[in-house]
C-alpha cells in the first residue's frame, strides 16, 4: 500500500526570501531619504528621486559613471545635473561620499545606522563590503565622550588585489607597502 504524506507548505527558495528582503530594506531606505528631503526643504526633482531610488537599492558604493550610466537616471538628467544632485544630496547628510585610493569617488545612501566598509581592488576597481564588524565604532565613541564631539564618521579602506586579478598575468603583487597615519 502506498502512502501519502500531507502536504507541507512549500518553503520560498532562500534566494526569494533574500531578494524580498532586499527589496523592502530598499523601499524603507527610499521613504527615509524622502522624509530627508523633505524637512529639508528639498524638492522633489525627478532626477534627484530617480537618483534616491537607484542609491536605496543598491548594496555598494556607485560612481558617478555608473550612476550617470543608469538608464532610467539618464533619461532623467545628463551627468553633470547627477553630480549637483549628488553633492546637494551629500550637503543634506544623504549621501557618503567615498574616496577610493586614487580612483574615482564613490556614492552610497548614508542610511542611519548602516555603517559599512569596503575594500578596493586596486588592480580592476572592484569594490566589495567587507561585512565584518567595524572596531573603529567603539573609538568613534570614546572621542564624542572624551573631546565633546558628536556625528563623529569615520572612513575605513582596504586596498588589495582581487582573487579574479591575483590569476591574470602580470598583476603587481605585494604592491605597495601598508602603512598607517
Amino acid at each position: 500500500m502506498k502512502q501519502t504524506r500531507a502536504a507541507l507548505p512549500v518553503a520560498e527558495p532562500a534566494s526569494a526570501k533574500a531578494a524580498d528582503k532586499a527589496l523592502a530594506r530598499g523601499a524603507e531606505k527610499l521613504e527615509w531619504a524622502r522624509q530627508v528631503c523633505r524637512e529639508g526643504h528639498l524638492r522633489r526633482t525627478p532626477a534627484r528621486e530617480e537618483i534616491l531610488q537607484f542609491l536605496a537599492h543598491q548594496d555598494r558604493p556607485a560612481t558617478l559613471a555608473t550612476l550617470s550610466g543608469e538608464r532610467r537616471i539618464a533619461a532623467t538628467c545628463d551627468p553633470a545635473t547627477v553630480f549637483r544632485v549628488l553633492q546637494k544630496l551629500e550637503e543634506a547628510g544623504l549621501v557618503r561620499r567615498i574616496w577610493l585610493h586614487e580612483r574615482a569617488p564613490y556614492y552610497i545612501l548614508l542610511f542611519p545606522h548602516d555603517h559599512r566598509d569596503y575594500v578596493l581592488c586596486t588592480g580592476c576597481g572592484k569594490v566589495e563590503e567587507t561585512r565584518l564588524e567595524c572596531p573603529v565604532q567603539k573609538l568613534e565613541k570614546e572621542v564624542g565622550e572624551r573631546l565633546g564631539y558628536i556625528e563623529i564618521h569615520h572612513e575605513l579602506g582596504f586596498y588589495g588585489v582581487c582573487p579574479d586579478c591575483q590569476e591574470k598575468p602580470g598583476t603587481r603583487r605585494g604592491g605597495k607597502k601598508s602603512s598607517c597615519c
